[in-house]
């Protein structure tokens, strides 16, 4: 399936009422783990099968983003990742 249909498809089933969206709410609902992280620099987040590390001492907004991010792996390429930004 093409990734804007999956896409699409989320969005019907998830749609969020208000923004910003509360991914980590999303997350658990799709029954993944969130755990905080001392991961050093420049990790902020890590994807392992259901699990996202998410680096501790981000601001909410940069939590925010890497879980989001971290979810769409798992909702649209369904695969493990590693982020790193340098």
């Amino acid at each position: 399936m093409h990734i804007r249909k999956k896409a699409e498809k989320l969005y019907i089933k998830y749609g969020p009422s208000e923004f910003p969206v509360d991914a980590e709410d999303l997350a658990r609902r799709k029954g993944l783990n969130i755990i905080t992280w001392p991961f050093l620099p420049p990790v902020e987040e890590v994807k392992i099968g259901r699990n996202i590390g998410v680096r501790d001492n981000l601001s909410s907004q940069q939590r925010r983003w890497d879980i989001a991010h971290a979810l769409r792996h798992h909702l649209l390429h369904h695969g493990n990742q590693l982020l790193l930004l340098g």
